[in-house]
């Protein structure tokens, strides 16, 4: 941990780049806090992000969404989505309509085809129902974290978060559009691939038992605490 002349900040150094996912678990585990935000250390991430997350309100309702959620994440919408998208998006969503009476909303923006792609797969394999599914951009509660230790040390690990805490039955709230530009894509196919082969194979949840504090004979089931 490097001294900084901010008493309030603590600054975790590797020795060597070991990866975000690496990062990451290094950050959670120093978190004391109840909520917990992370984010990439960008000038485009500023403050003020923060605001919109714990801003957000539950639909016809006064509630803030994080009064009733377990994670909340961020959606990178500042890229409009192509025109003929936009067409195509607003024709599937009118026959959603019609056929099923299901109402669904357009895309904030547009993340580009690789990262769709992998919104897909992400779906299909994973079971997330987010669509920038690696949004370094979260907030959420702390005391999940002990049923998801982030095994993944790439860019996997935003997925990883997100598959497991569905899994778990945690309560995921809506994506909140930010007015970022994903930016060019550098995932590593190959290394993603590995992470989520690793995952599938020997998925770790944590403890089966979680302690309770001040409790002689802890016991609580494996799933998320009930949302307050």
């Amino acid at each position: 941990m490097r001294p900084t002349p901010h008493p309030r900040l603590r600054v975790i150094v590797h020795e060597k780049a070991r990866g975000v996912g690496a990062a990451l678990r290094s950050g959670l585990a120093e978190a004391s806090r109840p909520l917990i935000f992370y984010t990439l250390c960008d000038p485009r991430y500023r403050p003020e992000i923060l605001e919109k997350f714990l801003a957000g309100k539950m639909e016809e309702s006064e509630d803030l969404q994080i009064d009733h959620m377990h994670l909340i994440s961020g959606y990178r919408a500042g890229v409009r989505v192509p025109a003929a998208l936009r067409a195509v998006g607003w024709a599937w969503r009118m026959a959603l309509r019609v056929a099923f009476s299901l109402p669904t909303r357009p895309l904030p923006g547009w993340l580009g085809w690789r990262r769709h792609f992998a919104t897909l797969a992400s779906r299909v394999f994973l079971g997330i129902r987010y669509v920038d599914v690696a949004c370094p951009a979260r907030l959420l509660r702390r005391d999940i974290l002990p049923r998801i230790p982030i095994q993944s040390d790439g860019p996997m690990a935003h997925a990883e978060l997100l598959a497991k805490a569905n899994f778990l039955g945690c309560v995921l709230g809506e994506e909140v559009p930010l007015a970022l530009s994903p930016g060019p894509y550098n995932g590593d196919a190959r290394a993603i691939y590995r992470e989520a082969k690793r995952l599938f194979d020997h998925p770790d949840f944590g403890p089966a038992v979680l302690p309770q504090v001040g409790d002689p004979n802890p016991a609580r089931t494996a799933i998320c605490p009930p949302s307050p």
